[in-house]
Order: C-alpha cells, then structure tokens, then sequence
C-alpha cells in the first residue's frame, strides 16, 4: 500500500507502470492498472484497464482516480459498475463511487451522469429470477442496494413494460416503493394490459 489510500503514509509522490496489482492491507479492496501517479498521497491516478474490487463492489474503467479526502472514486471511460450482492450493473462513460466508511458514511453511493444505463435486478436467488429492468437517464444515482434515483428523459423497460418519466425514485428494499414524476407514463403489454399517463405514477 504505498498510495496511503489504506492510511499509511510511505511516499509523498510516486509513479509506476506495468501490470499493477494492489491490495489495502487488512481490507477487502484490490485495484489493477496499467500505471499509477500518486501525488501528496491525496489523489492517485490508475491509467489504462482500471479495475476497482471491494466487498460489495466492482468497477472497471479506462481511467480511475482515488481522492483521499472524502474516500471517493471517479471512473471514466467505458465504465461498468456492478452491485456484487444483488448483480445490478451500471454501464456508462463515467461514475463517482463512494465507498462505506464505518459511521461517516454509512452506505455506499454511486452517481453517474452522460446517459448511464442501469440494469436492476429485485435480489431474487431462486434459480429463474424474474427479468430485470432497464432504466436510462440522463443522471443516475444510487445509495446503498436499495435506494435508486434517475433525472432527465427516464425510460425503465422490460419485455412486457415500458414507462416513460422526467424524474425516477425506487427503493427495492424494505420501501418496495417508487414514483415516475413528470410527463409520467406506464404502458404494459400481457394479458393484463394497462395504459397509465399523468403528473406522477406511484408505484408499489
């Protein structure tokens, strides 16, 4: 851990390249890069096949950048985020990943914007798990497994259902909520087809 992202202090500012491979001593995080700048051991750039691995968590990305500061991430460039417990994925050209920091913060939080596209399963383990969602927006953001937002232009699709919304919110926890608001519309096409339109379609 010579990057002090694991809070050791080592090196001021380092560079290094060629196939690198770190693991936070005494926690469940390893990163891979091609190369590695660190400087004042308050950011670190990985450049070139980032990949990012935690508890709950896994990103890969062209480029990441750690800031120690407030224990955030930023991946850009062919960015795929995915929830390791629930297997949800997030696909895009950037997201901020903040990590859970004992009682600083309590949840992990991802924000993407430029049009992400998120895939949302429910969790289920059972071996034929039902169809996942897809959702689009111009911004999404996420806390913890559970809580879900999307802003601007969103669509949430599934073979048999397509809603369409300025804003969305979910909570596929213990809430089992949600709320299309703005130019809200829900169409459903199986034997119980329906057609819904309005300010805001709430969900359950």
């Amino acid at each position: 851990n010579p990057t002090g992202m694991c809070g050791s202090r080592v090196f001021s500012n380092y560079f290094t390249g060629g196939n690198i491979r770190m693991k936070c001593r005494g926690q469940e995080v390893r990163i891979w890069a091609d190369s590695v700048a660190s400087y004042t051991e308050q950011v670190v750039q990985f450049i070139g096949s980032f990949r990012y691995e935690d508890e709950a968590t896994q990103v890969t990305s062209d480029f990441g950048t750690y800031y120690k500061a407030d224990e955030r991430w930023e991946a850009t460039g062919n960015v795929v985020y995915l929830n390791r417990k629930d297997r949800s994925k997030l696909v895009g050209p950037n997201a901020t990943y903040r990590r859970k920091v004992g009682v600083t913060r309590e949840l992990q939080e991802v924000y993407a914007d430029q049009r992400p596209t998120l895939t949302l399963t429910n969790g289920d383990s059972s071996a034929i798990a039902p169809e996942p969602y897809i959702v689009v927006a111009d911004r999404v953001r996420m806390r913890g497994e559970d809580l879900m937002w999307g802003g601007g232009n969103v669509t949430i699709d599934r073979s048999d259902l397509r809603g369409r919304g300025d804003s969305l919110q979910l909570d596929t926890g213990k809430g089992n909520t949600g709320a299309l608001i703005g130019h809200a519309s829900i169409r459903r096409a199986a034997s119980d087809s329906f057609a819904l339109t309005g300010k805001r379609i709430d969900l359950g």
